[in-house]
């Protein structure tokens, strides 16, 4: 009993939820957060990295520019 009101409660959030982000997204108003790369190089990569002793590391360095 306890699993059917559950699924019955998560069934209506999931409804809700989707109802509202229908109705309020819109393409135009969908924001790019990204910001525009930089004329000179930049390595964009972790400042840890880490890997298990006695195993190979394959690293791509991150860059931009």
């Amino acid at each position: 009993m306890r699993t059917f009101i559950f699924l019955l409660l998560l069934g209506l959030y999931i409804r809700i939820n989707a109802q509202t982000a229908d109705a309020t997204y819109s393409p135009d108003s969908a924001l790019i957060l990204t910001p525009a790369p930089a004329a000179a190089p930049r390595i964009n990569g972790p400042k840890v990295f880490g890997v298990r002793p006695g195993h190979p590391i394959v690293f791509t360095i991150p860059a931009t520019g």
